[in-house]
């Protein structure tokens, strides 16, 4: 592990777990990215987007969860972007929820420590 990256891992507070479900990213300006979930914490979410989403840009995020629910709303910011500047495979987007409510945290948490 680099020491970039072993940084990374000691900064977050919450677990990430490997978790798969679709995702929909909606910019300020109207534009819609559909996408795939990668890994899910309480804090955060990495997704795998066909188009890049620029860092730092607040977006809206639709989780739909695989808990049968209606897809949970939350606001995200961008923080890492990794993928191929021309396209040719999905970026994966490291994306922080900006201040999620008490019951989105928890219907999040239960996915992840109670599957």
């Amino acid at each position: 592990m680099t020491q970039q990256r072993a940084q990374l891992h000691e900064r977050r507070k919450h677990e990430r777990i490997p978790l798969r479900f679709p995702v929909e990213v909606r910019a300020a300006d109207g534009g819609a990215c559909r996408g795939l979930c990668v890994n899910l914490s309480a804090s955060g979410a990495l997704v795998a987007l066909p188009a890049m989403i620029p860092l730092g840009l607040e977006v809206e995020l639709f989780l739909e969860l695989p808990d049968g629910a209606s897809p949970l709303a939350l606001r995200a910011l961008p923080l890492r972007v990794d993928g191929d500047p021309q396209g040719a495979s999905p970026f994966r987007l490291g994306l922080h929820f900006i201040h999620p409510g008490g019951a989105h945290v928890l219907r999040i948490r239960s996915l992840i420590y109670e599957g």
